[in-house]
């Protein structure tokens, strides 16, 4: 994706948000109102895109006043990690880009197997 089309896609993903709120991209935010499984599961799924070279907005406000766990700005794609709950529609009315369901108990057992790999070849 080149600069031009980079920026068009970021001013139109801040055109969606609340200007009440201090947008920052690229950090990972984190809402103690959530348990802690949810909480770390959205931070490996934000680094992972991170290191894909992605920019992130984390725990996005919408004008709405509705919250986003994860919105990616290159795929205009919304990142909900579920914990407990589960995927009811309501959401889809509510956000205004796609959302991807990611399941936390999944995103956390596939971080332990990464490291069960790395320290078996160790």
């Amino acid at each position: 994706m080149n600069l031009q089309e980079k920026t068009r896609r970021t001013i139109e993903i801040y055109n969606l948000l609340d200007k009440s709120y201090a947008i920052k991209t690229n950090t990972i935010r984190i809402n103690t109102h959530n348990t802690r499984e949810h909480e770390l599961a959205k931070c490996l799924v934000a680094l992972e895109l991170l290191y894909l070279g992605k920019t992130i907005i984390t725990e996005a406000i919408f004008k709405n006043g509705k919250r986003a766990d994860l919105i990616c700005i290159e795929d205009r794609l919304i990142y909900e990690i579920t914990h407990t709950e589960k995927p009811d529609g309501h959401k889809e009315q509510d956000y205004p880009l796609p959302i991807l369901y990611i399941k936390a108990d999944k995103i956390l057992k596939m971080e332990m197997i990464k490291k069960w790999k790395t320290q078996m070849k160790n």
